[in-house]
């Protein structure tokens, strides 16, 4: 027969083997949780996705793919809502760490979902120019145009022509405007 108190011993030992298991494996049950909110968005479940991405994130703040994750389930559903978490999220994240450029991309995007164009200016052309990204740059070429800077936005593209004279886009843009 076992007393009282060997059983509260076993379940505090117990309780501190949970425990530290959950110190040192913190980043792998968070790949874990980014694999299940993979499995809800391949099956159309966008809001639980998002809750196992930001699960993921509280378990490991460092964690990229899981803040990639959250802006990329707000770009699919183009809700502003949802963009505007996933803006405070990224800041949240890039606060805390160095800048990514695709961590930044996605930003971007999401802050022109929410009209914020100049912020998604700066937040394009830091890309374009860090990463010699036409792409990047055209889009911020683009969202400078939308807030009335011509001048800027014809910049932004002529960089853009600059990296890749062949890009389509940023020559097309130049033509029109």
């Amino acid at each position: 027969m076992t007393n009282a108190g060997s059983k509260s011993r076993r379940l505090t030992l117990a309780a501190i083997g949970i425990g530290v298991s959950a110190l040192l494996l913190h980043s792998q049950l968070s790949e874990s949780l980014i694999t299940r909110g993979d499995e809800y968005a391949y099956r159309g479940n966008l809001h639980r996705s998002s809750e196992m991405y930001h699960r993921a994130l509280w378990l490991d703040p460092n964690n990229e793919i899981a803040v990639d994750r959250i802006a990329f389930n707000a770009l699919l559903t183009h809700h502003r809502d949802m963009a505007s978490n996933a803006i405070a999220t990224i800041t949240a994240f890039l606060s805390q760490h160095a800048a990514s450029s695709t961590i930044l991309m996605d930003r971007a995007m999401l802050l022109q979902i929410a009209r914020r164009y100049r912020a998604a200016e700066h937040d394009f052309a830091v890309v374009g120019r860090e990463m010699r990204d036409p792409r990047a740059l055209t889009f911020a070429g683009f969202a400078a145009y939308h807030v009335g800077a011509v001048q800027r936005a014809r910049q932004h593209w002529r960089d853009a022509i600059a990296i890749d004279p062949a890009f389509v886009p940023a020559r097309r843009a130049m033509e029109r405007i």
